[in-house]
């Protein structure tokens, strides 16, 4: 951190947000929020949220045995439990003190419990409503499990020289989901306040798990019109070596060679785009790589591809993951989420200068917090007076350089992009 750039209140500080949510999307998306400072209650309809229960567990501030991820996923919040009865009511007051409501009930539960957005905006005109549901608010179909999304997604598909298609682990969709939450609730709140009315964000988990990994679907578009078919074998992967496996992904012409010639393999230098194909010689080219890497220890390995800039990297697990150089260099987990620093969890996956995310407020016991506004400290939030109806996109006057490439840098410029950013 720069010596003259002392750490101030959250870059959210100001900011109240409303979570009624359950799982992981959504209570992620609140909590990076509540991260970076701003004020957030959770409400749990009794029972509770499931993840409550979900093992591992930990010991709660009240005592209570409690689901580890839960512990994670809710720190930086206060927490307000309601019963189905009183849900009604209690909303209507609450939604009145807050910018942002969260919610994944599903497609239309807000209407049939008498709490639509307009009916919420009576209470609150400017206020923010970020719905994320299965396939949308157009669909009141019943949410499907992680691997049926997974699988209408495009993440799970037949690919030669795989048996059987698999599921992607660790429910990575949803925090995929949570995260695009989070980033359109602040842009809806940006235009809330500058026209003086609410905006809706209504996401959708299905089309958040596609967007992330929409690179097979432009791939067997772009293949298919060219007359070359769409298959597309899987090259590389996962290889095994004397102590463990290495995970190797090429991902130009340049790191092809100089892995072919690397392992000995020069005769299939020319062959990249034949055995993405399914060509004939591909699993003798595998093989080739496989007693290469059987040969050598994971280190060697990994030492050896990267000083050729061909991306290589151990695979962890939750034990080995903590011993890589890398996370030794830049720390990152915490245990700060639960009382008594029961357990290590994820950081913060960014570093801010002078509004650093912090955890101020572990876990909060189960009803910790009243359900009403005098009782959270909070005062109704009044419209802006001096409001901006010229319409206009979120971001326009922001200007946006892009160095990205690839994925991640270009899809956060899209986004920037496409909310107004770089726009004069």
């Amino acid at each position: 951190m720069d010596a003259e750039a002392k750490p101030t209140a959250g870059a959210l500080a100001h900011v109240r947000v409303l979570e009624l949510g359950s799982g992981i999307a959504a209570p992620y998306a609140s909590r990076l929020l509540a991260d970076l400072g701003a004020d957030v209650v959770k409400v749990e309809i009794s029972p509770g949220d499931p993840l409550r229960k979900e093992a591992p567990l930990v010991t709660a501030t009240d005592g209570e045995e409690v689901g580890a991820l839960f512990v994670h996923l809710n720190a930086n919040k206060r927490v307000v439990c309601i019963g189905e009865e009183a849900l009604r009511s209690s909303l209507l007051e609450l939604v009145a003190g807050v910018d942002i409501l969260i919610e994944d009930l599903g497609a239309g539960t807000l209407e049939r419990l008498g709490l639509a957005p307009d009916t919420l905006r009576a209470a609150n005109p400017a206020l923010v409503v970020a719905r994320l549901s299965a396939f949308g608010q157009m669909f009141a179909e019943d949410p499907p499990n992680g691997f049926l999304l997974q699988a209408i997604a495009g993440w799970i598909e037949a690919r030669e020289g795989v048996p059987t298609p698999a599921q992607v682990g660790g429910r990575l969709h949803e925090y995929i989901a949570g995260g695009w939450v989070a980033a359109a609730a602040l842009t809806a709140l940006l235009t809330a306040r500058r026209i003086g009315r609410g905006v809706d964000a209504d996401v959708s988990l299905l089309e958040c798990a596609h967007g992330a990994l929409c690179f097979p679907t432009l791939t067997a578009s772009v293949l298919a019109q060219l007359g070359r078919g769409t298959s597309r074998a899987t090259l590389l992967g996962t290889k095994p070596c004397r102590d463990g496996w290495v995970g190797i992904n090429v991902v130009n012409s340049e790191q092809w060679r100089r892995l072919c010639r690397l392992v000995g393999a020069d005769e299939f230098v020319e062959l990249r785009e034949e055995l993405r194909q399914g060509g004939a010689d591909r699993q003798t080219f595998e093989d080739r790589v496989a007693a290469w890497t059987s040969e050598r220890g994971i280190i060697e390995v990994v030492e050896a591809l990267q000083a050729l800039r061909v991306p290589a990297v151990p695979l962890h697990d939750g034990a080995s993951i903590r011993t890589d150089p890398h996370w030794q260099a830049r720390p990152f987990f915490a245990r700060d989420a639960s009382h008594d620093a029961a357990f290590e969890h994820p950081g913060f996956p960014w570093r801010l200068s002078r509004t650093p995310a912090r955890i101020t407020r572990p876990c909060s016991a189960r009803g910790s917090a009243s359900a009403s506004l005098d009782g959270l400290g909070w005062d109704r939030r009044r419209s802006p007076i001096d409001v901006d109806v010229s319409g206009g996109l979120p971001l326009e006057g922001v200007r946006v350089v892009s160095l990205g490439t690839y994925w991640a840098g270009a899809s956060l410029a899209s986004y920037l992009g496409a909310m107004g950013g770089g726009r004069h």
